[in-house]
């Protein structure tokens, strides 16, 4: 590890919101503004996003490993290799999907999700924003790495840093985790309130009474327990809420499901080619991507088929340090979680060729280390349609 103090966290709270649908329901709406509404047509060109058919898998750069041997010995081509060259599933394809604090320029929202359109399955994974990680020569908290990579593109004169920045993240998540991530896109808050404000607010049962007074942030929530239509500011209110959790931010990311959960409830019901014209003008001023409109009209087409039982949900397996202040990867279920819900591969991503480089661990012996090699491999995951059902179950304090 280089000698770089961990950053501390910033004095304002950091703001926590999740929109991953909203990814979905931008494309729906590109597709739809700019094909006339001819969303369904037959004719689609599948996207590829640059890749090739057949891929070799990242073998790291580094010798900071559990085993130094362990990587070299199973490069590509060696004797011991376990690799060799992946052939790529037709048709399925990874996001990352990251929503922006435009305060204090960090992306505290992180989903990677993956979308096999061949069954209609959405497979979505979120990130903790306090997540240890190594990035840009530096560690710390993982909403804080975009950041750093902006300003090393603006510091580097790129044309667009912001575009720079998360062609970086993307590429850190797919050599950490030999997961290709083939697009990306980032949406501001202001178009998550106003996206969930023209689509009628967004039916669902609130647990708890919700409160909390925030004026720094100009944070007020106030929402109370039961059946009821969030608009804007108060869905806002619902996906940041976390005082009254004993798990805290944890239990965020769990009442977020609830709210992804809804709202792809509602848009599925409500989604009209007269609301698209509005829902176009809140989200393509607050979204940044490398979607292409071909790439939006096929995956229009193929989002608005996916069933709700289709549609899986979890959070990064972890554990948080003794000071509470960072969240660490544990890296055999987190294994598993790429095997089984991110792989785009033919075969499985063996453990040597896991996180090489070590992006999410401290060295040997250290606390860090040990929980990033802690647990059993076990992962928990939410079923949308169970969700529907029965909710989440959140401890409060």
């Amino acid at each position: 590890m280089n000698g770089t103090k961990i950053r501390k966290p910033h004095k304002r709270k950091a703001l926590n919101w999740q929109l991953a649908l909203i990814i979905i329901l931008s494309v729906i709406i590109v597709a739809v503004v700019f094909t006339g509404g001819f969303l369904l047509r037959s004719l689609l060109i599948k996207p590829q996003a640059g890749r090739s058919e057949y891929h070799t898998l990242y073998a790291g750069t580094k010798t900071k490993s559990l085993e130094s041997s362990e990587v070299e010995d199973s490069k590509p081509g060696s004797e011991n290799s376990e690799s060799g060259v992946y052939k790529r599933r037709d048709n399925v394809y990874n996001f990352l999907l990251l929503g922006m604090d435009e305060v204090a320029g960090n992306t505290d929202v992180i989903i990677i999700a993956s979308f096999d359109c061949n069954v209609g399955k959405i497979s979505m994974v979120q990130i903790p924003r306090d997540t240890y990680a190594e990035f840009g020569g530096s560690y710390g908290k993982i909403n804080t790495a975009y950041k750093v990579f902006r300003a090393a593109a603006v510091r580097a004169k790129s044309p667009d840093p912001t575009k720079e920045a998360l062609k970086s993240l993307a590429e850190m998540f797919s050599n950490s985790l030999n997961v290709p991530i083939d697009f990306y896109a980032m949406i501001t808050l202001e178009g998550f309130r106003a996206v969930v404000d023209r689509i009628g607010g967004v039916d669902m049962y609130v647990p708890y009474d919700m409160y909390y007074v925030d004026p720094e942030q100009n944070l007020y929530i106030n929402i109370k327990k039961g059946q009821q239509t969030l608009m804007g500011k108060d869905a806002e209110g619902f996906v940041r809420y976390r005082s009254g959790y004993i798990m805290a931010d944890l239990a965020r990311g769990d009442a977020q499901k609830m709210f992804i959960t809804a709202f792809i409830s509602k848009v599925k019901s409500s989604i009209s080619i007269q609301m698209i014209s509005g829902l176009a003008k809140d989200i393509l001023p607050n979204l940044v991507t490398n979607l292409q409109l071909s790439d939006c009209i096929y995956f229009a087409k193929a989002a608005l088929g996916v069933d709700m039982s289709n549609i899986t949900m979890m959070t990064m397996p972890g554990a948080g340090n003794s000071k509470g202040t960072l969240y660490i990867m544990q890296r055999k279920a987190m294994l598993n979680i790429v095997n089984n819900y991110l792989n785009v591969y033919d075969k499985s991503i063996p453990d040597s060729y896991f996180d090489v480089d070590r992006i999410f661990t401290d060295d040997p012996g250290t606390e860090i280390y040990n929980l990033y090699m802690s647990g059993d491999g076990s992962v928990v995951t939410y079923n949308a349609d169970d969700i529907e059902k029965s909710g989440i179950k959140i401890g409060l304090k």
